[in-house]
């Protein structure tokens, strides 16, 4: 029985630490309920959309890919504009290795990259599996989103 319970313990933390984003948490004013309804089928509809939580006391969508997988953060800004509303803020916690490349990125499940910006946290050193949170930064068309690192926490 115990080691029963030991294993499920090591599945649940390890499926955990598995490469992908774990959430995407949107700030935004939500003051008309049938309004965040509607957002909430919006995001909902994004490709590798797991789940979508409205928190209207706190201002907050919390959107849950479908494990080991990454959702487009542009689409997710794009949605909330286009529901007519202004997201404050988009915070990410996502685990993934940190490339080699010249501007450091996460990398993430099929080929998708998050580039990342020293904020609270260094960025870590690269070929290192981390989990990270942080505020996304939308530079401009074209340009992907870039992830100010919070916290740092090594997988």
């Amino acid at each position: 029985m115990s080691s029963v319970l030991v294993s499920m313990v090591a599945l649940v933390t390890l499926s955990a630490q598995s490469p992908g984003m774990v959430e995407a948490r949107v700030d935004v004013e939500l003051s008309c309920p049938s309004c965040a309804q509607g957002l909430e089928r919006r995001l909902g509809r994004i490709d590798q959309v797991a789940s979508v939580a409205v928190r209207a006391d706190d201002g907050q969508i919390v959107v849950t890919p479908e494990p080991g997988t990454a959702i487009d953060l542009i689409e997710i800004r794009d949605a909330v504009r286009n529901a007519g509303f202004i997201p404050d803020a988009i915070h990410v916690t996502a685990v993934g290795v940190v490339g080699e490349e010249e501007i450091p990125e996460l990398e993430l499940p099929n080929g998708a990259v998050l580039r990342l910006k020293a904020g609270d946290a260094m960025v870590p050193a690269s070929g290192r599996t981390v989990r990270l949170r942080g505020v996304v930064e939308f530079l401009g068309r074209g340009e992907p989103p870039v992830l100010l690192v919070h916290t740092v926490d090594p997988s």
